[in-house]
């Protein structure tokens, strides 16, 4: 409690998505979000109702509302994890893991309502079997762009392009989303995580993949290893019993662009022919060299006598 009410008057923060800048604040921050040391949030409450003084306690002037006990609580924690909370609603978090997962990871508002959540069954009909790597979208076409990074499952499809949110990799992230993984999968109602897992495997097969996010700005790695970003997604999704996928209408949009149009025929020209064609264009400019090489030859020989 002394740790989160120490940064209250500090201008900058370490973020859980990237911004390091003390290592020890940025330990503390992980040791705080492991599934082992979880306190319930009404106990942390206790704590700031205690801390805080009677000036704290008398009414404000004016029309402002006084700030509860879980308000203060909500926020100091948030802007110790260095997580923009401006439009962020979280009611009654379990405890702190519960309060950063919710903030990263939270329901689209601009869906409409339940519309996120649909029920799927891993069969030859799902649009999973379906779904196609980056890599692949690529070919048929479509752009990647990064998006807002304030809701890292906002991720959006439009007039060929799929913006997804920047996610920042450093060696802490690989702990953090397991311990995300681990409390949705055991104690939530939402798999809101988990479909962003899900998602990004899809999305990454091989280093290909990868260079590919990283180029677009959706990845940025701390991490010099290429190798274990792929294996990141793939080694949390090989743990997810996936029900309720919350990408479900994307993951359909994109399979639908893609068996639309011309872009079939695209993607198969590009697979096919893309290497090809360099070997034609130094065909072509090893004809030319060779005709010139000719020429010079012919032009410059002079016939005795």
């Amino acid at each position: 409690m002394d740790l989160l009410l120490s940064q209250e008057s500090k201008d900058s923060k370490d973020s859980l998505v990237g911004r390091s800048e003390k290592v020890s604040i940025h330990t503390l921050q992980q040791d705080l979000l492991k599934i082992e040391n979880q306190i319930p949030f009404f106990v942390l409450e206790t704590l700031v109702d205690l801390t805080r003084t009677s000036q704290d306690r008398s009414p404000p002037q004016g029309n402002t509302k006084p700030e509860s006990n879980k308000q203060k609580l909500i926020s100091l924690a948030l802007d110790f994890f260095g997580v923009e909370s401006k439009d962020i609603a979280i009611e009654n978090p379990r405890h702190l893991l519960d309060l950063a997962l919710k903030s990263l990871f939270h329901e689209n508002q601009d869906s409409s309502p339940r519309q996120a959540f649909r029920t799927i069954q891993v069969s030859p009909e799902s649009s999973l079997t379906e779904a196609k790597s980056a890599s692949e979208l690529e070919m048929y076409g479509i752009q990647f762009q990064a998006g807002d990074r304030t809701n890292l499952t906002k991720v959006e499809f439009k007039n060929g392009v799929l913006t997804i949110p920047p996610l920042v990799i450093q060696e802490s992230t690989e702990s953090m989303f397991w311990n995300f993984l681990i409390f949705e999968m055991s104690s939530c109602n939402s798999r809101i995580f988990t479909s962003y897992i899900v998602l990004m495997d899809t999305l990454i097969n091989n280093e290909k993949d990868v260079e590919l996010l990283l180029h677009s700005k959706i990845l940025v790695s701390r991490l010099n290893d290429i190798k274990s970003l792929v294996s990141l997604f793939n080694d949390l999704s090989a743990t997810v019993n996936q029900k309720d996928f919350y990408f479900e209408p994307l993951i359909q949009q994109l399979n639908r662009y893609c068996r639309s149009g011309w872009h079939p025929k695209r993607a198969y020209l590009v697979q096919n022919y893309y290497d090809a064609r360099w070997d034609v264009l130094n065909n072509i400019l090893l004809f030319i060299f060779t005709v010139t090489q000719t020429l010079f030859s012919i032009l410059s020989y002079k016939p005795k006598g």
